[in-house]
């Protein structure tokens, strides 16, 4: 694989503060299931598409909604697992899309 991409730190940093905000932070844990696959969530976890991190991390630039796309959203995760600040446990069981 070879190329490059260009991530704003601001972005970066934003993306981590929303992950940071979202996870669990209770001592129950929360299972989810769907279709027979159940996914438990623990303290400091967080379970959620590509796509709706894009739509929830979405804001204004030049009067026009921005949403970033699922293959942004997994480069900026990708990066902030480079850094190790966060851990990524992809779901390939069904659960979630």
């Amino acid at each position: 694989m070879s190329g490059f991409i260009l991530l704003s730190r601001a972005l970066l940093e934003r993306l981590f503060l929303y992950l940071c905000m979202s996870a669990s932070y209770g001592k129950k844990e929360y299972s989810y299931s769907r279709g027979g696959s159940k996914v438990t969530v623990r303290k400091g976890e967080f379970l959620r598409s590509l796509r709706k991190i894009g739509e929830d991390c979405a804001y204004t630039g030049n009067n026009k909604l921005i949403t970033w796309s699922p293959s942004r959203v997994s480069a900026m995760l990708q990066s902030l697992e480079d850094d190790g600040r966060i851990e990524v446990v992809s779901n390939t069981s069904g659960l979630g899309t």
